[in-house]
């Protein structure tokens, strides 16, 4: 994996994006945008932003976020997906107050959330073989979330969605400094997000 964005591409292209000289990845997240299947009485979406490369084996990527979110349910993280039917997103989710939010979807929707005491988390995936773990990292602990079977090629990367809102911008910078780690900060929302 080269330090850069280099293979990723657009599950829903956005509107607005770009990759600076830096590597900076920038976009404006789609409004009233989601991904969610079923559950709640809500039939499905698939119209989020999220900007995937394959990882068909074996990874680990972590996540360090910040959110200055403002209309219910905005969202931004990471993603790992199969198809539109077959996924699991983890990040920050505005729902009265801001929540560590990991959703798994095989065909139906299954959502979990925390309380952040803070708008900035870092958070780290990482798959071997079939067993794919979320956990929340503080203090150079990991404090496992959620473990499930995620079998078969996979895409990975950063997303957000806007399901209730007009959009928010973000911004992204990855690195692998091992080839195998990547290494995502993200911006999310408010006026510093680089737009």
């Amino acid at each position: 994996m080269a330090d850069d964005w280099s293979g990723f591409d657009w599950v829903n292209e956005p509107a607005q994006w770009k990759i600076d000289a830096t590597g900076v990845l920038q976009w404006t997240t789609r409004p009233t945008s989601d991904f969610w299947r079923n559950t709640g009485g809500v039939i499905g979406a698939d119209d989020g932003d999220a900007f995937l490369r394959e990882c068909p084996g074996d990874f680990s990527v972590t996540m360090r976020l910040d959110c200055y979110l403002e209309s219910l349910y905005d969202q931004c993280g990471l993603m790992v997906r199969t198809d539109e039917r077959h996924w699991l997103k983890a990040g920050i989710e505005l729902d009265g107050r801001t929540w560590f939010s990991v959703v798994e979807t095989d065909e139906n929707s299954d959502w979990s959330k925390q309380a952040s005491v803070s708008e900035a988390i870092e958070f780290t995936m990482w798959r071997t073989g079939d067993t794919l773990r979320v956990g929340l990292v503080a203090d150079g602990e990991t404090q496992l979330v959620r473990e499930l079977v995620f079998e078969g090629p996979a895409r990975v990367g950063p997303y957000s969605c806007a399901p209730k809102g007009p959009g928010f911008p973000v911004s992204a910078t990855m690195s692998a400094p091992d080839g195998a780690t990547w290494l995502v900060r993200a911006r999310a929302g408010g006026p510093s997000a680089g737009h």
